[in-house]
């Protein structure tokens, strides 16, 4: 590294951003399709360019379509409505790979316990509420979880319909979350993208793990993002 500029010298964190650097806000979509259901997988390839990526920057965003079971009770009550426990906007993802040049150099199974672990260690209460609508704990449409501070650990989904029966009902909710638990979010240093071909995959939960209800009979009968 002596021979090096300083600039390069990866040894030794950035204190400061260099002069003249220019900030872009990119979005990089799936290659591999635009709507995905239960254990398929959702491919993102990080642009390849001559620019440097910060990992502090780096998010996710997806909105998701919930659908409940058509059934009959005598009586209906909230609990049986359906819910994603957890924080949300993790839940549906049951592993993360991170891919370099073709080569799995990062693999998280049970990303979705993983993330809602670092959640609940590093988010109190009152930081949950002022993020509940991007992480999922409360939604556009049919929740009933953020009624009071003490339900911060999932979203109940309003998935009935009727007061002696039920329907098939639609929820739609839109999510915007940190990528966190990954080496690109927790790399030190700005990371090059015109130098390797990074690639990103989340792969879906089974349905039955993605949604759930206190009365086990109005499972979700089909959720895509």
């Amino acid at each position: 590294m002596e021979r090096l500029p300083k600039l390069v010298d990866y040894s030794t964190p950035l204190a400061t951003i260099p002069d003249g650097t220019t900030n872009y806000l990119v979005s990089c979509t799936p290659t591999n399709g635009a709507i995905f259901t239960q254990g398929t997988t959702i491919i993102v390839d990080l642009n390849n360019v001559p620019a440097f990526l910060d990992p502090a920057s780096l998010s996710f965003r997806y909105k998701y379509t919930a659908v409940s079971n058509s059934n009959t009770a005598t009586t209906v009550t909230n609990s049986q409505n359906c819910g994603i426990c957890g924080c949300p906007a993790f839940s549906p993802f049951i592993r993360l790979d991170i891919l370099n040049n073709s080569a799995v150099i990062e693999s998280i199974n049970n990303y979705n316990s993983v993330a809602t672990m670092l959640t609940n260690i590093s988010m109190g209460v009152s930081d949950k509420l002022g993020q509940e609508y991007s992480m999922g704990w409360a939604g556009t449409s049919g929740d009933a979880t953020m009624s009071n501070q003490n339900n911060t650990d999932g979203i109940v989904l309003q998935t009935f319909a009727g007061s002696a029966s039920w329907s098939a009902v639609t929820v739609n909710n839109y999510i915007s979350a940190p990528l966190i638990g990954c080496s690109l979010a927790y790399a030190e240093k700005l990371i090059p993208l015109d130098l390797c071909n990074l690639r990103i995959q989340l792969t879906l939960d089974s349905l039955s793990n993605i949604g759930s209800n206190l009365a086990s009979d109005a499972p979700l009968s089909a959720f895509t993002i």
